[in-house]
């Protein structure tokens, strides 16, 4: 039995090497925001349109080597994107919404090399 060819269903302008991880993150308005990391080092923060496409906002720098995970986390009404791979660490870049306009620190404003998380009634990323 043969397998049918793979197709993408959408292909994502920007990114210089494969797509290794994506994240979401819904606004309080609505407005959707999307994170990708890549082996091309870098992570990109895009804006979702009103009409399905996607602006990309910022690309963040995730130091050296690939970016293999990316995520969202919000503390005390701050939001960050955050981005590790190859480089052992967590950076960390906050991330400014309001209404449409959204803009991202161009320096991580803080490096992690291990990630506590617990289930304390705070959430709070020690």
């Amino acid at each position: 039995m043969s397998m049918a060819p793979l197709v993408l269903s959408a292909r994502w302008h920007g990114h210089t090497a494969d797509v290794r991880a994506i994240a979401s993150y819904a606004l309080a308005d609505g407005t959707d925001l999307i994170l990708s990391g890549s082996r091309d080092q870098c992570a990109r923060l895009w804006v979702r349109l009103s009409d399905g496409s996607l602006s990309d906002v910022h690309v963040l720098d995730n130091g050296s080597g690939f970016v293999n995970a990316v995520a969202f986390f919000e503390q005390d009404g701050t939001l960050y994107a955050l981005s590790a791979g190859q480089d052992t660490l967590i950076h960390a870049f906050r991330v400014d919404a309001h209404g449409s306009s959204v803009s991202v620190s161009t320096t991580p404003q803080f490096s992690l090399c291990l990630l506590y998380t617990s289930d304390a009634a705070d959430d709070s990323l020690r």
